[in-house]
């Protein structure tokens, strides 16, 4: 199910050209390093708070999915404006999976993430555009 709901969210990245491409195939790239990125930093920084390894790996995978499989901050003119519900939405799903972190917590390492995997994806871009 979770593999589902992110590939059709890279899907509809790569329909809706995320992060200022002109082609189908590098936003879809781009949107793939992006959900790796988050995957990994959501992991490790609840693993660095003190969760167990496991629980670490099932809470980055179903937080990071409102990032993923609905990508709304990549809606022309109006996406930057809804990073913060993603990052909300991201700090509930987590919260819901581990109790061991607070909400406080939860919400900052989510925004952390959430600006990381965005940084990430248009790093990434913007080396694409320098390469011959």
């Amino acid at each position: 199910m979770l593999g589902v709901l992110v590939g059709a969210g890279i899907a509809a990245n790569g329909f809706l050209h995320a992060y200022d491409t002109s082609s189908w195939a590098p936003a879809s790239l781009l949107s793939l390093v992006s959900a790796s990125a988050a995957f990994l930093l959501f992991r490790k920084g609840l693993v660095r708070f003190g969760s167990d390894r496991d629980g670490a790996s099932v809470t980055a995978a179903w937080a990071t999915i409102s990032w993923h499989a609905v990508p709304l901050s990549q809606v022309p003119y109006l996406g930057f404006f809804l990073i913060p519900p993603e990052i909300l939405a991201a700090t509930v799903i987590a919260r819901k999976k581990q109790r061991k972190l607070g909400f406080g917590m939860l919400l900052i390492l989510s925004a952390i993430v959430r600006m990381g995997s965005i940084a990430c994806g248009y790093a990434l871009r913007a080396l694409w555009r320098l390469a011959p």
